[in-house]
């Protein structure tokens, strides 16, 4: 049996959304931060926070 992560990317090839096996996916927001345009939209502005399933309770 083969585990396999998939990921889905946006326009500008940035990572859109990821999903490993048994877990819900992970989506991502991207964009600038702050004023300074030297830096670009690639800034990860946001992405869940989920606790692993094999995290101690």
């Amino acid at each position: 049996m083969t585990s396999k992560t998939s990921r889905t990317y946006d326009s500008a090839d940035h990572v859109a959304a990821e999903t490993h096996p048994g877990q819900l996916p992970w989506t991502f927001a991207y964009g600038t931060v702050g004023s300074n345009a030297d830096v670009g939209d690639g800034r990860v502005l946001s992405a869940p926070a989920r606790p692993c399933r094999w995290a101690r309770r």
